[in-house]
């Protein structure tokens, strides 16, 4: 048989059922918690006083009572039956009211300003409530985006009004309510939110020397060392007879002439980066 605590516990257990029903106007009341009877082997004490906690808690919900004739205890008023007759008992349990009041009017604001997001909201409605407070800067991030695909600009200069850390702080519902909102060719298929939504973002630099003077006057480099973000190294394409991946930096800085090569420094992890560099893979590596 369960406690005053134990039914409790139920309920926060359906919270999140519940809001999704006040998302797709289902009926969730009256609620019925499984209670069980009471076990044949319990002591009279330990029946009493569970009978007694019951009876003596307050008023949230409702028991349904029944006498009965029991072969051990004889005849006695059991309970049969917990149930919520309304939203309102269950949220006096649960002290939300408030919390679920404010989740109705983000529903609503959702609804009206982003009605794209109406098959979102059933599978997220906690998210709706993990988030109260910051919805209208979510949506207004969300049009810009339906608005401006793939953008090509730093998060923090996004014509938006949010402040400046806004999306860095909210990347994970962003990524959630873009990718329902956005068609598949806004999206790349990558975990990092810059990339996959084509935005700017402060890229690792891929450092490189031109070990041949006359491989680096054939492709009009004014310089000898030199450091670029790795998109631009990807879109290079300077198919070389040999790339030279040198891990130490002073053994990268004292490498001698070598013809038609290109030596890239591969210390902290820019050797790992050349793996998404598709000319490099054409080039003899050293």
């Amino acid at each position: 048989m369960l406690s005053p605590d134990d039914i409790r516990l139920k309920c926060e257990r359906k919270y999140v059922a519940f809001l999704r029903s006040i998302t797709t106007n289902e009926p969730f009341f009256p609620l019925d918690i499984r209670f069980g009877r009471p076990s044949r082997t319990d002591e009279w004490e330990t029946l009493t006083a569970e009978i007694t906690a019951l009876s003596q808690r307050t008023p949230d919900y409702s028991i349904d009572w029944e006498e009965v004739n029991t072969r051990r205890w004889g005849r006695q008023k059991l309970p049969v039956r917990v149930w919520f007759p309304d939203e309102r008992a269950y949220l006096r349990l649960l002290r939300k009211q408030a919390e679920v009041n404010t989740f109705r009017s983000d529903v609503r604001l959702i609804r009206e300003q982003c009605p794209a997001l109406e098959g979102w909201l059933a599978d997220n409605a906690i998210r709706v409530i993990e988030h109260a407070g910051v919805w209208l800067g979510l949506l207004n991030v969300c049009r810009y985006f339906q608005e401006n695909l793939r953008p090509g600009l730093f998060a923090r200069e996004l014509p938006v009004p949010v402040d400046t850390k806004f999306i860095e702080r909210h990347q994970v519902i962003l990524r959630s309510l873009l990718d329902h909102l956005l068609p598949e060719s806004a999206r790349q298929e990558v975990s990092h939110f810059e990339t996959r939504f084509g935005l700017r973002f402060d890229e690792p630099l891929i450092r490189m020397r031109f070990l041949d003077p006359d491989l680096q006057r054939r492709l009009y480099v004014p310089v000898e060392d030199l450091s670029v973000p790795l998109s631009q190294f990807q879109a290079l394409k300077w198919i070389t007879s040999e790339l030279l991946i040198v891990e130490n930096k002073m053994t990268f800085l004292t490498v001698p002439t070598r013809a038609n090569a290109l030596g890239i420094f591969g210390g902290g992890g820019a050797a790992e980066l050349l793996a998404s560099v598709q000319w490099c893979k054409e080039c003899p590596l050293l």
